[in-house]
């Protein structure tokens, strides 16, 4: 999934690092196995907002 995100934009270093961040902080806050799935969902849907 990253990876055809980095090549449809020619930004791909500011905005994978800007995922990056923002996968790093959801799954630090979703830290337990049982919110895992919504973990997940959450950074799918973060990075269809970008």
């Amino acid at each position: 999934m990253l990876e055809d995100f980095r090549k449809r934009d020619g930004h791909s270093l500011m905005l994978s690092s800007y995922a990056m961040g923002i996968v790093r902080g959801i799954v630090d806050m979703e830290c337990t196995a049982a919110k895992k799935v919504t973990a997940i969902k959450k950074v799918v849907e973060a990075l269809e907002k970008v």
